[in-house]
């Protein structure tokens, strides 16, 4: 998840790798009982969480 710093709090929830490709945008991280992704079409219908939404909501706040 591009822009997401890493915690301590963040460690005890989710893994952290170092960038595979550049200019990265966003990276894609699933559960162990998630199926696998091959495009974007696999999210259709789907929930999930965006750090840049969770951003524009603080500021939305302010």
């Amino acid at each position: 998840m591009a822009g997401t710093t890493i915690t301590e709090s963040r460690l005890a929830e989710a893994d952290f790798t170092n960038p595979v490709s550049k200019p990265l945008k966003e990276i894609l991280i699933t559960g162990p009982s998630a199926p696998p992704l091959a495009s974007l079409e696999d999210l259709s219908g789907k929930t999930f969480m965006s750090a840049y939404r969770v951003a524009m909501q603080r500021v939305s706040r302010r």
